[in-house]
């Protein structure tokens, strides 16, 4: 007997509304929205940044290095090395109309290097995750014709890397250009399995797409002095990306040996992505900055009865503060902020929306501007509404932010 089965997309939309949610470990929180095109696309930028909402697309790489611009980056001092490693860790808790559940996850989240490489440029190198899956969604499917139904598990790992390098170049005194060309890469892995006596078993269709890419960011930042403080505006534009993607599918069951087909991949692509941002800074020890950013989804994908693609919109703002007379060389450094981002989701008509707060320090070290950098996220994300998911996450990001004179010239008497 031939059964034909729900093929993984409608059946994983429906495993969203009638779902026992388990978790797997992974560097990011788990979450059934990152079932979706390449993942969640993850919050660039080091603690520091992530303190603020995530706000810094107008702010300098000052006592660290700020990921957030390409353009930041000629703001750094000429004979110094700067240096950025940052881990995080997530506790999720995900709520059903009938159903809870809990994750725990974490692990590496960037690692950047900053330099002088030639009399005018800056540079950066960095490798960091730019995009991630992970799910588990427990549903049942029918066989088709029949009044028959089987478990059935919606699986997800995986995500894309970015490895990066930066240049950026300061044109006169407050006017700087900045460019990124990135390596993304990584393997995403999806399992529909199947389990009935029906079917003799259990039935494995394991999908794993490998995809490859480079990718172009550019941005600016232009600084207007007064008296006292100093505001500075500032713009990214990213070039849209199309992966090239090879698919290899594992078929297994237990009445049977695996078979594995290489195949044409699925079509995966990143739209442009422009944003904008502005900073305030003044002599007292106060920064305070606003970004917003636009990526339109909505042409990329023709949408379904369940889900579409559409217009996606990031709004994030924060403030730090610092005592201008502390009696430390490196003063503590106070943050917080808040962000809203409108996803590139929507399931069954309502978009999925990510909002939250955040709070941090930055503890000062005996090297000259050097930090370890702690941050706070309280997030809530997805809703009720049409019996869907909802995430409260909590989440502590921990960078080291060192600045080491490496290159400054030696002194002999």
């Amino acid at each position: 007997m031939l059964y034909r089965l729900y093929n993984l997309r409608s059946g994983l939309l429906l495993g969203l509304c009638l779902w026992v949610f388990q978790v797997n470990g992974q560097n990011s929180s788990p979450s059934a929205y990152t079932s979706f095109g390449i993942g969640r696309i993850e919050e660039i930028g080091s603690a520091r940044y992530k303190a603020m909402g995530g706000a810094g697309i107008a702010l300098p790489s000052a006592y660290g290095i700020n990921s957030l611009n390409p353009a930041s980056l000629a703001n750094i001092h000429a004979e110094q090395m700067y240096i950025d490693l940052g881990i995080k860790g997530n506790y999720t808790s995900y709520s059903h109309n009938t159903q809870s559940g809990t994750g725990l996850s974490g692990g590496l989240n960037n690692l950047w290097l900053a330099f002088k490489s030639t009399k005018n440029l800056k540079t950066a190198v960095g490798l960091r995750q730019y995009s991630s899956v992970g799910y588990n969604v427990v549903s049942s499917a029918y066989i088709q014709g029949t009044s028959t139904a089987i478990a059935k598990n919606y699986e997800g790992s995986g995500g894309i890397n970015q490895l990066a390098i930066s240049n950026a170049l300061k044109l006169g005194n407050n006017f700087s250009l900045g460019a990124r060309v990135s390596y993304l890469f990584g393997k995403l892995k999806k399992t529909e399995l199947f389990t009935s006596s029906e079917i003799g078993g259990e039935l494995s269709i394991q999908y794993a797409d490998f995809l490859q890419q480079l990718y172009l960011e550019t941005g600016f930042q232009y600084a207007i002095p007064f008296e006292k403080s100093k505001i500075t505006i500032g713009g990214i534009y990213n070039l849209e990306t199309v992966f090239k993607s090879d698919r290899e599918v594992l078929t297994s069951s237990t009445s049977g040996a695996g078979i594995t087909e290489e195949l044409d991949g699925d079509d995966y692509s990143l739209p442009a992505l422009y944003g904008g941002g502005i900073s305030w800074t003044n002599q007292s020890g106060i920064k305070v900055a606003f970004d917003y950013k636009n990526q339109d989804w909505s042409g990329l994908y023709d949408g379904s009865n369940l889900v579409q693609l559409k217009n996606s919109h990031y709004f994030n703002g924060g403030v730090e503060y610092f005592r201008k007379k502390s009696r430390r060389a490196n003063p503590y450094l106070w943050r917080m902020g808040g962000f809203y981002q409108d996803s590139y989701i929507k399931v069954k008509g309502n978009t999925i929306v990510d909002r939250g707060i955040t709070a941090g320090v930055g503890i000062p070290l005996r090297t000259q501007k050097s930090y370890l950098n702690v941050s706070f996220k309280y997030g809530h994300r997805g809703t009720r509404s049409g019996s869907l998911i909802t995430e409260n996450y909590y989440e502590i990001g921990v960078s080291m932010s060192m600045v080491e004179s490496w290159f400054r010239k030696m002194q002999f008497d």
